[in-house]
């Protein structure tokens, strides 16, 4: 997909991963709604943003902790691969878990019934994704 049809958070973005770090971190401020939308399991994913890619290791915990690690040892629910746009366009609701699939963005490695409860969490992803500036902690800077 070419960048006109990027969502906004990629679109006019040099960095891409400055939008994915500031996601992050205001996930982290939503400690109790990720353990919530988790329903006491955990999820890894393996995100590739771009070519070449910007490559992140996230785990979702059950408490509802966003961490991020490297090493090879790590092993992914599921996988994001694909350009800024299309990957912000999944993640935001707006291709379809089958779609993704079948258009290379997404590779699962739990069952497609598994990877369906996790749609609470991709729409508080979505949500922060698609939010401003990254907000202080309660009590941080």
């Amino acid at each position: 997909m070419d960048d006109a049809g990027e969502t906004n958070q990629f679109r006019d973005c040099s960095s891409p991963d400055a939008v994915v770090r500031a996601c992050l971190d205001r996930l982290r401020l939503r400690r109790d709604a990720i353990a919530d939308a988790l329903g006491g399991r955990s999820l890894r994913v393996a995100i590739d943003l771009g070519n070449p890619p910007l490559s992140y290791r996230i785990t979702f915990t059950r408490e509802g902790h966003v961490m991020t690690r490297s090493g090879p040892e790590f092993n992914p629910h599921m996988e994001i691969h694909g350009p800024p746009g299309d990957v912000g366009r999944f993640l935001a609701g707006d291709i379809t878990m089958m779609d993704a699939t079948f258009e290379g963005i997404l590779t699962l490695h739990i069952s497609t019934t598994e990877a369906a409860e996790y749609l609470r969490l991709r729409a508080l992803v979505a949500e922060e994704l698609s939010a401003g500036t990254v907000r202080a902690a309660p009590g941080g800077s």
